[in-house]
């Protein structure tokens, strides 16, 4: 089949095959997944989105069909809206909105997904679409730009913005205040990005191949060349960065270096023979041969961590190789995936693979020589690079932008957020607060303090298409395709503000400082983060790092109603956004009945440590379930909170 998208939710894939429909794939067992269902789409099936127990399906002159996967092993369409040619899909609370490629926008309502309604069209280049905080992200292969539209009403979505795009950078590397972007033939070019807004140039230096990747340590940027090798260029002064050495190895891909004790070595991927090479560069003016292994051909990428290289092999798999001694990798355990492996991070006792549109596999590699795909995960796009950092895996997704994947259960990753940018995406390195992104179209800035929440800072246009980036103590070095290596300096963007107040906890005697209180920042019913605040003495809160724009407040605490207020902010910090929340929520569901009167005839007469004890029931905070605690529940009795 030829595959042109898929949706991954829970043990199965939901996959769009062209004139062959939407196919159910069950990946209980993500190394032997099983057909197990099919659904014949009368257009051409291009992309899908699932929400809830639904399924949407671009299906090209077909329409949107609606299809309804409560039961996987038995999917059925339920209802279509007729489109000219629906390319792209995405569906975000009650609203689907599809790439028309002959039309443009159109939003659906589907709120009832049996009955869904077109009920605006704006006329735009569309063949992709993202919705993130109220906003479209509207793309086209047929015309430069993204469309940013605002969607607050559905009804009437307006153009508010465009981003014009051109062409991209291979790769890059921020460290410092410089930003380095490697452009291909065109060398290094070296810009100064105090102002994040604002780069300015600083320098450039040649280079004679074509970069693909570069990786900095010390005072030298290693740069894999697909024409010339390995290059090495000295930047210990960012504003005259020169060329020092070419080594010969081939089509360089990637390239990663590792340091034990004086001696530092350069583990070269290369396209061809001999694949995975090692070179000396303790004296980098003088790079030498350490070894190389041809048993992998077409190496794309490699990782150094600890003692051993793990090595992506493009089509294949991925492969460890013992480094204890650097001159001569012993090759160990070997896993294959199941599309093109790519690149590769390793990240504790697991590596995670870039594999192409197989999305993003888990592989454990706790014991090296029996590598063993743990889980996986698709991703909206090609996965081409992926950076791990904490409990997040940050991919270049090529035309799905930036994917942030939730990896805290390697067995069980999963897609919490997107960032739409320029297309193609193919290299991401994470330092800080800040992912920098290489395209063909340049390198992005995005701010993932907030991992669930992305935020796209700003976007450097590069003279040649960046294949890759890499930060140290500052600087970005970027590999350029026609450009060599281009260095640039980043100092950040803007904080947030902060929202403060108080939280008046009704009918409460207690220490407000030992509640927890749980608050949702939400726009246009989109859950943006989530925070555990706490009180001071005084029940006061803050809330730090939010951005300009209105918003809503959930606040929510153990035994007190659900209630929302709204807050925006323009330019400055926003204080006395009070809220009171109401007692008596003894067993959590957000409405006072029957249900909390059993709960708290259950603990009654309990104190801490006695049988029958719910701190829940304990509704006035004086540690004892009382009749005090039965007259605010009978008071209150019938509230129910707020969505």
């Amino acid at each position: 089949l030829a595959v042109n998208d898929v949706f991954v939710s829970g043990n199965y894939a939901f996959v769009t095959a062209g004139t062959s429909g939407m196919w159910v794939l069950d990946i209980s067992d993500p190394q032997n997944p099983q057909d197990v269902a099919f659904v014949d789409t009368p257009g051409y099936a291009s992309r899908i989105f699932l929400s809830g127990e639904f399924a949407y399906v671009a299906d090209g002159d077909g329409g949107l069909r609606v299809v309804d996967v409560s039961n996987p092993l038995n999917p059925q369409e339920v209802a279509s809206v007729a489109t000219q040619s629906a390319v792209d899909v995405f569906v975000s609370g009650e609203y689907a909105c599809v790439a028309d490629q002959f039309v443009g926008l159109r939003v659906v309502d589907v709120s009832d997904p049996q009955n869904p309604q077109l009920i605006a069209t704006l006329s735009t280049p569309a063949t992709e679409v993202f919705v993130s905080g109220g906003y479209a992200y509207v793309g086209s292969a047929f015309a430069p730009g993204v469309r940013l539209v605002d969607l607050s009403a559905p009804q009437n979505p307006q153009v508010v913005a465009t981003v014009l795009t051109g062409y991209g950078t291979r790769g890059a590397f921020v460290t410092g205040t410089y930003l380095w972007l490697a452009n291909g033939v065109g060398g290094l070019h070296v810009h100064a990005i105090t102002n994040p807004l604002n780069p300015e140039w600083v320098a450039r230096a040649e280079t004679i191949g074509f970069v693909q990747d570069v990786f900095v340590a010390h005072s030298y940027a290693y740069l894999a060349d697909g024409v010339s090798g390995l290059g090495i260029v000295d930047i210990s002064n960012p504003s005259s960065p020169q060329m020092v050495e070419h080594y010969p190895v081939g089509n360089a891909l990637a390239v990663s270096v590792l340091e034990t004790g004086s001696e530092r070595f350069a583990y070269v991927a290369c396209a061809t023979r001999p694949g995975l090479v090692v070179i000396d560069v303790s004296d980098p003016r003088s790079p030498r041969l350490a070894s190389y292994d041809d048993t992998l051909l077409s190496a794309s990428d490699v990782f150094v961590s600890g003692q051993y290289a793990y090595v992506v092999h493009q089509g294949s798999g991925l492969r460890a190789y013992d480094l204890s001694d650097p001159r001569r990798p012993r090759g160990l355990g070997f896993v294959s995936t199941p599309w093109y492996a790519r690149k590769v991070f390793v990240s504790g006792a697991y590596a995670y693979v870039a594999d192409d549109f197989g999305g993003i596999r888990v592989i454990d590699v706790s014991n090296s020589q029996n590598l063993q795909q743990v889980g996986a995960v698709q991703t909206p796009g090609r996965a081409s690079d992926v950076f791990v950092v904490g409990r997040h895996a940050y991919v270049a997704d090529e035309f799905g932008g930036m994917t942030v994947v939730d990896v805290s259960h390697p067995s069980n990753p999963q897609v919490v957020a997107s960032v739409n940018l320029p297309p193609a995406t193919v290299g991401v390195f994470v330092s800080g607060r800040y992912a920098y992104l290489a395209g063909t179209q340049g390198v992005s800035v995005v701010d993932v303090r907030h991992a669930r929440n992305p935020q796209l800072v700003t976007h450097y246009q590069t003279p040649a298409v960046a294949r890759n980036v890499f930060l140290s103590e500052g600087n970005a070095y970027v590999a350029n395709l026609d450009g060599g290596l281009l260095v640039l300096r980043f100092t950040g963007g803007a904080e947030g503000f902060a929202v403060s107040g108080q939280v008046v906890l009704q009918d409460y005697l207690g220490d407000p400082t030992a509640v927890p209180v749980t608050v949702e920042l939400r726009q246009e019913g989109v859950v943006l983060r989530t925070e555990e605040l706490s009180l001071d003495n005084q029940s006061r809160y803050t809330l730090t790092d939010v951005e300009p724009g209105t918003y809503q407040l959930a606040f929510q605490a153990s035994h007190w109603l659900r209630r929302v207020v709204e807050v925006e902010i323009v330019s400055s910090d926003v204080q006395d956004v009070d809220v009171s929340l109401i007692n008596g929520d003894v067993d959590g569901d957000n409405e006072i009945s029957l249900l909390d009167f059993g709960a708290l005839v259950a603990a009654f007469g309990s104190a801490p440590g006695e049988q029958g004890w719910n701190p829940n029931a304990d509704l006035d905070g004086d540690e004892d379930v009382s009749l005090l605690d039965f007259g605010i529940l009978v008071r209150n009795f019938g509230a129910t909170g707020e969505d």
